[in-house]
């Protein structure tokens, strides 16, 4: 995310929502963050790793939980789920909420 002489923000220092992968809030996030940080770095003359560290130290205390829940949930939803033995929780998910089903009432007519 950062080192000697440069800071990466959004999709460049890999803030991409691990269950959505979306990353337009974390790039708006991480962006201000940088020019928080940066803007007291340019006032001196260290603009070493050292000195810029306090910028992923501060991205990863606002958006570090959000990472490890999403990346949690979604591993818990490509897990086979013991009710559909031939559908990942993963494809449940999709084939619910983004191919048309749209609503818990036809998990009976999926696993069919």
């Amino acid at each position: 995310m950062h080192g000697n002489g440069f800071i990466l923000v959004g999709d460049a220092a890999g803030l991409i929502d691990p269950f959505w992968g979306d990353g337009i809030d974390t790039a708006m996030i991480s962006g201000k963050i940088a020019g928080e940080i940066l803007a007291e770095v340019c006032r001196g003359s260290d603009y070493s790793a050292a000195a810029l560290q306090k910028y992923a130290d501060t991205v990863w205390s606002h958006l570090g939980s959000k990472f490890k829940f999403n990346n949690m949930f979604r591993q818990r939803l490509e897990s086979p789920p013991l009710v559909f033995p031939f559908m990942t929780r993963m494809e449940m998910f999709n084939k619910l909420y983004f191919q048309g089903a749209g609503t818990l009432s036809k998990l009976t007519e999926l696993a069919m």
